[in-house]
């Protein structure tokens, strides 16, 4: 039986997405550097070219890409908040990087930006009961820098990008903001803690205000209710901002 051009690529994709989970796990506990760097700079190469041409093709069968980038991108996200700093070389950055490099395919980005934020919200969630002087807080603030950055990073970058390719996913943007907003809100209520927190979610309110309104003007000719859900977005993000100010 003929295996189709889309379920080659499909099978690519995931064979490359578990080839750069091995090549993170392996790094810890290795020195080749340079090596691990140019393998994974070829494999986001790769996945992002069998990703465009799945795209230029019309790949009816989205939904098994969809699970594959939600898995991948959810398993990075959590590999970064289990680092602990004496336990081999910082594969974070690596890690960073390449989620970075792979966000500017919108199938990748609106899913790094759902799943950060919902990791981001879970562990402020724990912090906020955890002694600041415990043993594993400070390195789950160093984790969480990581996290806040790279989630900064697609917004800035990528975000008003989206927009001028009427990529925008307002279902997956409107539920990542609005627990982005949540977490803001629910980390007021602890002015004593965590101002270091603080000082990440105003950069990143400021950094979400900023982009969507750009986004806004270069989605000025969308649909009715595309345009009214990012004003929606745009209102509450300003509503964030003045609360954290």
């Amino acid at each position: 039986m003929q295996v189709s051009l889309e379920e080659n690529l499909k099978g690519h994709i995931a064979l490359s997405l578990q080839f750069i989970m091995d090549l993170f796990s392996e790094a810890q506990t290795s020195s080749k550097t340079k090596q691990f760097s140019a393998y994974i700079h070829q494999s986001v190469k790769f996945i992002k070219e069998c990703i465009i041409q799945l795209i230029d093709k019309g790949a009816e069968d989205k939904y098994s890409v969809q699970e594959m980038v939600k898995k991948f991108t959810s398993s990075l996200s959590i590999k970064i908040m289990n680092h602990i700093s004496d336990e081999g070389p910082d594969a974070r950055v690596w890690i960073q990087q390449t989620s970075y490099q792979l966000g500017s395919l919108p199938c990748f980005g609106h899913q790094l930006l759902f799943i950060i934020s919902k990791l981001i919200a879970e562990v402020t969630e724990t912090l906020v009961c955890l002694n600041p002087f415990h043993e594993g807080a400070a390195q789950t603030y160093e984790n969480l820098y990581f996290l806040y950055q790279l989630f900064e990073k697609i917004v800035a970058d990528y975000l008003c990008e989206w927009a001028n390719t009427g990529d925008l996913d307002i279902e997956v943007l409107t539920n990542t903001f609005e627990r982005h907003f949540s977490t803001v809100r629910h980390l007021m209520k602890f002015p004593n803690w965590g101002s270091l927190i603080v000082q990440y979610n105003t950069k990143l309110t400021g950094e979400i205000v900023a982009q969507l309104s750009t986004a806004v003007c270069i989605n000025h000719y969308a649909e009715e209710s595309q345009q009214t859900a990012l004003l929606n977005l745009l209102e509450l993000a300003k509503h964030a901002t003045t609360d954290v100010t």
